[in-house]
């Protein structure tokens, strides 16, 4: 697993990898719902395989948490 992300504020869209990152919910049932669009996204990537890319949690707005397939070469 890798984690990447942009600045807030940073308008060149540099992608930073990053070693942690917290993902702060409002409640429990804000937790079920990233918790199923996880599962939908593994479910997905294991339908596809390769073919699968990356999916919006927030649909492109933001903030937004997107889940990718790692590709097998280095970022």
């Amino acid at each position: 697993m890798k984690i990447y992300g942009y600045a807030k504020g940073d308008s060149s869209e540099t992608l930073l990898e990053f070693d942690e990152v917290s993902i702060c919910l409002e409640d429990a049932e804000a937790a079920r719902k990233f918790a199923d669009f996880a599962k939908a996204c593994a479910d997905e990537m294991a339908a596809l395989g390769d073919d699968y890319d990356h999916v919006h949690f927030a649909g492109g707005e933001t903030p937004d948490i997107i889940i990718a397939r790692l590709p097998d070469v280095n970022i």
